[in-house]
């Protein structure tokens, strides 16, 4: 017994086997004092170790027979399957699903798509310089401790009907005067409670995970990807039309009084999800198409430093990111507008977050 604990321990699990004469013998084996396996007689058990420093010792009849202080390593993480084909994700991503043994993307049981977004610190808010800027984006640092799930694309018409098949959505189009009721189009119109009562739904409906409106800094970092420029894909307004729908050349054929960016984007109401290039993390439409709704009250930036920021305990006021097919401007990584909570934006969409298992 001795020499078989010297040989199995350090792979984490031992098999106690042997045989005592006399009914009367009883072999213990103790993990850190704590009794792990009795048998009287003939005995075969097998005990997986924690990781981590440990004392093991066998008793025979209560009297010591062998002691080892060991030290066990924690198994290691099944590896992750493979990216689909559908994830645009990054070599970041991909490492960082490797290092916390989970995937990189999935799909949930209504066909919603998540990407990972590794933890990371960044700079929200704009500089003072950056055309365009408001005066609530004061730059600051900010630290996202904890990994997260992303959707992809904002959520849809059909997807928002699966979720809340008992629910007749907003009917945004006569308001618009555009048709935005197709399938694959953004659900639009809801407001922040209808949104975050969604997530809750979507909860109940795939409940092993926990799904929920991202929260303002979770929204503007996942939306950067890494980048620090005006927009994702650099400063060049021309350039957006192949990332985002947005208020442009092509609406300002149909709706001559608007203002509009100088780009073409191919569109004039809100477009199937997806149907543009999407940023360095996989993210489609993450500006454009429809401005997302998040979780905080609004408030002006400060220059402070945050950790985990989730925005004011309490306001009047929410928030909404990444502008839409009817704003020209809503293109920058950092712009931001406010309005009621209960009222919404008739071009107002969502795209939910998904957290990490507990234990990542």
């Amino acid at each position: 017994l001795d020499q078989q604990l010297h040989e199995e321990l350090d792979r984490g699990a031992v098999l106690v086997r042997g045989s005592a004469y006399g009914v009367s013998r009883e072999a213990t084996l103790l993990v850190n004092g704590v009794r792990a396996v009795v048998k009287d007689g003939s005995f075969e058990a097998t005990i997986t170790l924690p990781p981590g420093d440990l004392e093991v010792e066998v008793l025979l009849d209560g009297k010591a027979l062998a002691l080892r202080n060991v030290k066990v390593a924690p198994s290691p993480r099944p590896a992750p399957p493979e990216a689909p084909e559908w994830a645009k994700v990054s070599a970041q991503q991909v490492a960082e699903a490797k290092r916390l043994g989970v995937p990189v993307a999935f799909e949930n049981p209504l066909g919603m798509r998540f990407v990972l977004i590794p933890a990371g610190r960044f700079h929200m808010g704009s500089p003072v310089n950056e055309a365009g800027r408001g005066q609530d984006e004061t730059q600051h640092v900010v630290t996202l401790t904890r990994p997260f799930y992303m959707q992809s694309t904002e959520v849809t018409n059909a997807q928002f009907r699966r979720i809340e098949p008992g629910i007749e959505p907003p009917d945004v189009s006569d308001a618009l005067k555009m048709p935005v009721n197709g399938a694959e189009q953004p659900q639009i119109g809801l407001s922040t409670g209808g949104a975050a009562a969604a997530c809750r739904s979507l909860g109940i409906a795939d409940p092993t995970r926990r799904y929920r409106l991202p929260t303002e800094a979770e929204w503007e970092y996942a939306c950067r990807a890494g980048t620090r420029s005006q927009s994702f894909w650099g400063d060049a307004v021309e350039e957006a039309g192949k990332y985002a729908n947005c208020a442009d050349l092509t609406a300002k054929e149909k709706r001559a009084s608007w203002v509009v960016a100088k780009t073409r984007d191919g569109w004039v109401e809100s477009a199937p999800v997806g149907s543009f290039q999407p940023n360095p993390w996989g993210l489609f439409d993450i500006v454009g198409n429809a401005r997302e709704m998040c979780a905080d009250f609004y408030a002006p930036f400060s220059d402070i430093p945050a950790i985990d920021p989730t925005g004011p305990p309490s306001g009047e006021r929410s928030v909404a990111r990444g502008g839409s097919f009817i704003e020209p401007g809503g293109n920058r990584s950092a712009w931001r507008r406010d309005g009621f909570p209960g009222g919404g934006w008739p071009d107002g969409g969502f795209r939910v977050v998904c957290d990490l298992p507990e234990g990542n």
